[in-house]
C-alpha cells in the first residue's frame, strides 16, 4: 500500500527531468544518431524513427528504456504550428534546430534519472551542442 501510493503520487508530482539541445539543421538526424549512441554506452537500448510529411520535413525521435528510467528525445514541437499557409500547407511543425531531451523514472524513489541526465548532459556539452534548460533559445545556431 505505501509502495502504491509513493508510485501514484510521483506519477503525478515528480519532476521530469528534460534539457534543450541546440543543433545544426542539416545534420538533425545525425544528432539522434549520436544520442542514441551515448546511451547505448549507458547501456540503453534506443529505438529510433522518425516521421516525414510531402515536403521532407522531418521530425526525428528517440525512445530509450532500462528498468525504471526512460529517454525520449525529438525535435521541438513549433509554437504555434505553421497553419494559415497562403498554399494552405500544414506540415511537420517541429524546429529542426532544437531537440527536446527528457529523462523519467517510472520509480524515482529506485532509479532516480537524475544521474543519466547529468551524464548526457555533460556528454553532450563535451560533443559541442550548446544544451538550454529551457526552450527556444537555439535561434541564432545553424540558421
Amino acid at each position: 500500500m505505501l509502495l502504491a501510493s509513493a508510485v501514484s503520487g510521483c506519477l503525478r508530482s515528480c519532476d521530469v527531468t528534460e534539457m534543450y539541445v541546440c543543433t545544426d539543421p542539416a545534420h538533425s538526424g545525425a544528432f539522434t544518431e549520436q544520442l542514441a549512441t551515448m546511451l547505448r554506452a549507458a547501456s540503453l537500448d534506443p529505438q529510433l524513427g522518425r516521421a516525414v510529411d510531402d515536403r521532407g520535413g522531418t521530425n526525428f525521435v528517440l525512445e530509450a528504456k532500462k528498468h525504471f528510467v526512460r529517454v525520449w528525445a525529438q525535435n521541438q514541437p513549433v509554437s504555434p504550428p505553421l497553419e494559415g499557409r497562403k498554399d494552405g500547407y500544414v506540415g511537420v511543425s517541429v524546429d529542426r534546430n532544437q531537440y527536446i531531451v527528457s529523462v523519467q523514472s517510472w520509480l524515482p524513489v529506485l532509479q532516480s534519472p537524475k544521474p543519466l541526465y547529468d551524464r548526457l548532459r555533460t556528454q553532450l556539452t563535451h560533443a559541442g551542442f550548446q544544451v538550454h534548460d529551457e526552450p527556444d533559445r537555439c535561434a541564432a545556431v545553424g540558421r
